[in-house]
Protein backbone atom coordinates (compact mmCIF):
# COMPACT_ATOMS: atom_id res chain seq x y z
CA UNK A 1 0.00 0.00 0.00
CA UNK A 2 1.03 3.67 0.52
CA UNK A 3 1.26 5.73 3.65
CA UNK A 4 2.41 9.49 3.66
CA UNK A 5 3.28 9.04 -0.45
CA UNK A 6 5.73 6.04 0.32
CA UNK A 7 5.03 2.58 -0.54
CA UNK A 8 4.86 -0.18 2.61
CA UNK A 9 4.65 -3.33 3.10
CA UNK A 10 6.53 -6.81 2.68
CA UNK A 11 8.93 -7.38 -0.34
CA UNK A 12 8.72 -11.18 -0.99
CA UNK A 13 11.04 -12.62 -3.60
CA UNK A 14 11.94 -16.28 -5.21
CA UNK A 15 14.34 -17.75 -7.23
CA UNK A 16 11.63 -19.27 -10.13
CA UNK A 17 10.54 -17.49 -13.47
CA UNK A 18 7.21 -18.05 -13.82
CA UNK A 19 4.56 -16.88 -16.75
CA UNK A 20 0.89 -16.34 -17.10
CA UNK A 21 -1.10 -19.47 -18.09
CA UNK A 22 -3.50 -17.57 -20.31
CA UNK A 23 -0.93 -14.97 -21.49
CA UNK A 24 -2.72 -12.34 -18.65
CA UNK A 25 -5.35 -12.76 -21.51
CA UNK A 26 -8.11 -13.20 -19.38
CA UNK A 27 -10.45 -9.48 -19.25
CA UNK A 28 -12.30 -11.01 -15.86
CA UNK A 29 -13.17 -13.86 -13.78
CA UNK A 30 -15.58 -11.23 -11.68
CA UNK A 31 -18.68 -10.32 -13.47
CA UNK A 32 -21.54 -8.28 -11.21
CA UNK A 33 -23.12 -5.17 -10.98
CA UNK A 34 -20.79 -2.47 -10.27
CA UNK A 35 -17.77 -5.13 -10.52
CA UNK A 36 -15.89 -6.48 -13.70
CA UNK A 37 -12.38 -7.71 -13.71
CA UNK A 38 -9.79 -10.27 -12.86
CA UNK A 39 -9.02 -11.68 -9.87
CA UNK A 40 -7.46 -14.93 -10.29
CA UNK A 41 -4.49 -15.85 -12.12
CA UNK A 42 -2.73 -19.12 -12.89
CA UNK A 43 1.21 -18.98 -13.02
CA UNK A 44 3.56 -21.88 -14.07
CA UNK A 45 7.43 -22.65 -14.10
CA UNK A 46 8.12 -22.45 -18.13
CA UNK A 47 11.07 -24.85 -17.35
CA UNK A 48 9.03 -27.55 -16.11
CA UNK A 49 5.61 -27.44 -17.39
CA UNK A 50 3.69 -26.49 -20.63
CA UNK A 51 0.44 -25.02 -21.03
CA UNK A 52 -1.52 -27.71 -22.79
CA UNK A 53 -4.83 -25.68 -23.15
CA UNK A 54 -6.79 -22.74 -21.76
CA UNK A 55 -10.04 -23.47 -21.27
CA UNK A 56 -12.72 -20.82 -21.78
CA UNK A 57 -14.37 -18.89 -20.30
CA UNK A 58 -17.99 -17.83 -20.54
CA UNK A 59 -18.65 -15.20 -22.74
CA UNK A 60 -19.82 -11.52 -21.76
CA UNK A 61 -22.89 -12.18 -24.14
CA UNK A 62 -23.58 -14.90 -22.04
CA UNK A 63 -23.97 -12.84 -18.77
CA UNK A 64 -24.92 -9.58 -19.80
CA UNK A 65 -28.60 -10.73 -19.80
CA UNK A 66 -28.60 -12.57 -15.95
CA UNK A 67 -25.64 -10.45 -14.30
CA UNK A 68 -24.63 -13.15 -11.80
CA UNK A 69 -25.31 -14.84 -9.57
CA UNK A 70 -27.87 -16.43 -12.31
CA UNK A 71 -29.26 -20.27 -12.51
CA UNK A 72 -26.33 -21.01 -14.63
CA UNK A 73 -23.36 -19.45 -12.89
CA UNK A 74 -24.38 -19.36 -9.29
CA UNK A 75 -21.81 -16.74 -7.91
CA UNK A 76 -20.09 -14.19 -8.75
CA UNK A 77 -16.76 -15.97 -9.27
CA UNK A 78 -15.59 -17.49 -12.77
CA UNK A 79 -12.66 -20.24 -12.22
CA UNK A 80 -9.61 -19.40 -14.37
CA UNK A 81 -8.64 -23.14 -15.91
CA UNK A 82 -6.17 -24.58 -17.89
CA UNK A 83 -4.57 -27.70 -18.53
CA UNK A 84 -0.94 -27.62 -17.50
CA UNK A 85 1.46 -30.70 -18.56
CA UNK A 86 5.21 -31.61 -17.04
CA UNK A 87 7.92 -31.34 -19.79
CA UNK A 88 9.91 -34.61 -20.03
CA UNK A 89 13.06 -34.12 -17.56
CA UNK A 90 15.45 -35.10 -20.65
CA UNK A 91 14.13 -31.71 -22.61
CA UNK A 92 15.53 -29.08 -23.18
CA UNK A 93 13.12 -26.12 -21.17
CA UNK A 94 11.22 -23.70 -23.92
CA UNK A 95 12.89 -20.21 -24.50
CA UNK A 96 11.63 -18.08 -21.22
CA UNK A 97 8.62 -16.08 -21.71
CA UNK A 98 8.41 -12.74 -22.65
CA UNK A 99 8.59 -9.93 -19.89
CA UNK A 100 5.03 -9.11 -20.97
CA UNK A 101 3.53 -12.32 -19.80
CA UNK A 102 5.54 -11.53 -16.09
CA UNK A 103 2.96 -10.64 -13.46
CA UNK A 104 4.89 -7.53 -11.60
CA UNK A 105 4.83 -8.79 -7.69
CA UNK A 106 4.66 -4.79 -6.79
CA UNK A 107 1.07 -3.56 -6.44
CA UNK A 108 2.12 -0.21 -7.62
CA UNK A 109 3.45 -1.95 -10.45
CA UNK A 110 0.44 -4.13 -11.45
CA UNK A 111 -1.57 -0.38 -11.60
CA UNK A 112 0.38 0.91 -14.09
CA UNK A 113 0.40 -2.27 -16.68
CA UNK A 114 -2.23 -1.92 -19.75
CA UNK A 115 -5.50 -3.41 -19.79
CA UNK A 116 -5.96 -5.81 -22.61
CA UNK A 117 -7.98 -4.43 -25.33
CA UNK A 118 -11.13 -6.77 -25.12
CA UNK A 119 -15.15 -5.70 -25.31
CA UNK A 120 -15.23 -6.44 -21.74
CA UNK A 121 -12.77 -3.56 -20.74
CA UNK A 122 -14.46 -0.78 -22.65
CA UNK A 123 -16.02 0.75 -20.22
CA UNK A 124 -12.43 1.43 -18.74
CA UNK A 125 -11.86 3.34 -21.95
CA UNK A 126 -15.06 5.10 -21.62
CA UNK A 127 -14.20 6.24 -17.98
CA UNK A 128 -10.98 7.61 -19.20
CA UNK A 129 -12.01 9.57 -22.04
CA UNK A 130 -14.89 11.30 -20.10
CA UNK A 131 -11.90 12.28 -17.31
CA UNK A 132 -10.36 13.96 -20.73
CA UNK A 133 -7.59 11.01 -20.70
CA UNK A 134 -6.57 9.75 -23.87
CA UNK A 135 -6.39 5.90 -25.04
CA UNK A 136 -4.33 3.28 -26.70
CA UNK A 137 -6.62 1.02 -29.21
CA UNK A 138 -6.55 -1.42 -31.35
CA UNK A 139 -6.83 -0.76 -35.27
CA UNK A 140 -6.96 -2.87 -38.45
CA UNK A 141 -2.79 -2.28 -38.81
CA UNK A 142 -1.65 -0.85 -35.45
CA UNK A 143 -1.89 0.65 -32.47
CA UNK A 144 -3.68 4.49 -32.22
CA UNK A 145 -3.98 6.57 -29.61
CA UNK A 146 -7.60 8.43 -29.38
CA UNK A 147 -9.11 11.13 -27.14
CA UNK A 148 -12.54 12.28 -26.73
CA UNK A 149 -12.74 14.99 -30.27
CA UNK A 150 -14.72 17.46 -28.41
CA UNK A 151 -12.52 18.35 -25.69
CA UNK A 152 -9.42 20.46 -27.10
CA UNK A 153 -7.42 19.48 -23.47
CA UNK A 154 -7.49 16.13 -24.75
CA UNK A 155 -7.03 16.26 -28.26
CA UNK A 156 -3.93 18.73 -27.24
CA UNK A 157 -2.56 15.92 -24.27
CA UNK A 158 -2.70 13.68 -27.65
CA UNK A 159 -0.99 15.64 -30.04
CA UNK A 160 1.96 16.42 -27.87
CA UNK A 161 2.23 12.62 -26.45
CA UNK A 162 2.42 11.59 -30.87
CA UNK A 163 4.74 14.79 -30.71
CA UNK A 164 2.57 15.82 -33.81
CA UNK A 165 3.16 19.08 -35.76
CA UNK A 166 0.35 21.02 -34.17
CA UNK A 167 -0.90 22.40 -38.00
CA UNK A 168 -0.90 18.28 -38.96
CA UNK A 169 -4.51 17.09 -38.92
CA UNK A 170 -6.37 14.49 -36.88
CA UNK A 171 -8.98 12.04 -38.03
CA UNK A 172 -12.41 11.24 -35.84
CA UNK A 173 -13.78 8.03 -35.73
CA UNK A 174 -17.72 7.68 -35.67
CA UNK A 175 -19.73 4.74 -34.57
CA UNK A 176 -22.31 4.39 -37.93
CA UNK A 177 -21.92 5.62 -41.33
CA UNK A 178 -25.45 8.36 -40.10
CA UNK A 179 -23.15 10.32 -37.52
CA UNK A 180 -20.87 11.71 -40.31
CA UNK A 181 -23.54 14.17 -41.31
CA UNK A 182 -22.88 15.51 -37.73
CA UNK A 183 -19.24 16.40 -38.53
CA UNK A 184 -18.85 17.18 -41.87
CA UNK A 185 -20.78 18.11 -45.01
CA UNK A 186 -21.46 15.22 -47.30
CA UNK A 187 -24.54 16.00 -48.88
CA UNK A 188 -22.60 16.37 -52.19
CA UNK A 189 -22.00 12.46 -52.74
CA UNK A 190 -23.46 9.88 -54.61
CA UNK A 191 -25.98 8.06 -52.91
CA UNK A 192 -24.33 5.02 -50.91
CA UNK A 193 -20.69 5.91 -51.07
CA UNK A 194 -19.94 6.18 -47.61
CA UNK A 195 -21.18 3.07 -46.85
CA UNK A 196 -20.04 1.51 -49.51
CA UNK A 197 -16.26 2.59 -48.07
CA UNK A 198 -16.95 2.57 -44.63
CA UNK A 199 -15.96 0.65 -42.44
CA UNK A 200 -12.94 -0.17 -43.63
CA UNK A 201 -9.29 1.13 -44.51
CA UNK A 202 -10.05 4.60 -45.95
CA UNK A 203 -10.14 7.87 -44.30
CA UNK A 204 -12.33 9.96 -46.04
CA UNK A 205 -11.91 13.96 -45.94
CA UNK A 206 -15.00 16.33 -45.70
CA UNK A 207 -15.58 19.91 -45.41
CA UNK A 208 -16.17 20.10 -41.63
CA UNK A 209 -19.36 21.77 -40.78
CA UNK A 210 -18.87 25.01 -38.77
CA UNK A 211 -21.13 23.53 -35.54
CA UNK A 212 -19.48 20.13 -35.18
CA UNK A 213 -18.62 19.88 -31.56
CA UNK A 214 -14.99 19.23 -32.53
CA UNK A 215 -12.18 20.52 -31.14
CA UNK A 216 -10.37 22.64 -33.32
CA UNK A 217 -6.92 21.12 -32.86
CA UNK A 218 -8.21 18.11 -35.64
CA UNK A 219 -9.35 20.48 -38.55
CA UNK A 220 -6.77 23.38 -39.00
CA UNK A 221 -7.56 23.72 -42.39
CA UNK A 222 -11.66 23.70 -41.93
CA UNK A 223 -11.63 20.02 -43.64
CA UNK A 224 -12.00 16.77 -41.09
CA UNK A 225 -10.88 13.19 -41.94
CA UNK A 226 -13.30 10.35 -41.05
CA UNK A 227 -12.77 6.67 -40.12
Amino acid sequence: GERGGREWGVDLEHEWELASADELATSFTNYVRGYIGCLDYIFYQPSRMAVSQVIPLPPESELLATALPSPRFPSDHLSLCVDLAFLPSASSPPPAPPASFRFPARLATRLKCPQPATPHLVYKAVEALRRGAFVAVPTDTLYGLGAAADSADAVAAMVACKKRAPNKAVAIAVAEVADISRFAHSEGLPPGLLSALLPGPVTVILTRRADAALAAALSPRGTVGIR
